[in-house]
């Protein structure tokens, strides 16, 4: 603790006298801080929220998203040698940080990879239509992948016609990928979901609060308790992921 922190904190500094650690009256000398000043230095330091300042938590991928399966509280870092997101409010649970957001990373991104990504807005406004144009995407972006397959067949097709399929589909790709994501949703959310390589695009372009973003659109992670106590072995059933 700096010394100006011990200074605020110091009854002697508002000009109060102690005596075997209990407040004895005034002190004789004249004060440096109001006594107000002194109480509200005090009730900011035992404030436990003060640890995760918004500069503080944004270094963490889950802290303030993944929440307790028990009171429903919101997780917050426990800064400690093996990082854990914790219950803080209630203490329900406490989890090792790096196997949960490596688990939720791997779910989000797996998904993200496949055909019919799109269908995760299945369920948003326009939720049919969408989840028609999600599998329209997929069906042209195979038939075009034939095309490129059979280009690289000595047999196949001809490097010109694969550019004449090319000049057809792309634009059709194009325009059932856009409308395969609703217009509201964040761009960064947009651009990962459309990314042709979706774990470069995460790994390479995304900061960290964009991939905070990602999530917090697209997930709800819920922790709940272990079911032994004691056990150290990771549990992947203990978090539920789910899509908004």
């Amino acid at each position: 603790m700096n010394l100006i922190a011990r200074v605020a904190r110091s009854a002697s500094a508002a000009g109060i006298r102690l005596y075997k650690g209990k407040e004895a009256g005034d002190a004789a000398w004249e004060p440096l801080i109001s006594v107000a000043d002194h109480n509200a230095v005090l009730a900011k330091f035992a404030n436990p929220d003060r640890l995760w300042s918004p500069d503080r938590a944004v270094k963490h991928l889950l802290s303030g998203i993944a929440v307790c399966g028990v009171c429903g509280e919101q997780l917050k870092p426990l800064p400690k040698a093996r990082p854990q997101y914790w219950c803080w409010e209630n203490h329900c649970v406490a989890r090792a940080k790096a196997p949960v957001d490596g688990l939720v990373v791997e779910t989000l991104l797996a998904r993200l990879e496949q055909p019919n990504a799109g269908e995760v807005f299945a369920d948003e406004q326009g939720g049919e239509e969408i989840t028609a144009a999600a599998r329209e995407l997929g069906e042209l972006e195979a038939r075009l992948e034939a095309f490129r397959v059979s280009a690289e067949d000595p047999r196949g097709i001809s490097p010109q016609t694969l550019a004449r399929m090319e000049a057809k589909y792309l634009p059709l790709i194009e325009d059932a990928r856009q409308r395969s994501i609703p217009a509201h949703v964040p761009a960064v959310v947009r651009d990962l979901v459309s990314a042709k390589d979706v774990r470069k695009k995460w790994s390479d372009d995304l900061s960290l609060e964009q991939r905070r973003q990602v999530i917090r659109h697209l997930l709800t992670i819920t922790v709940l308790p272990t079911l032994r106590r004691g056990v150290r072995t990771f549990d992947t059933s203990r978090v539920r992921i789910e899509w908004r």
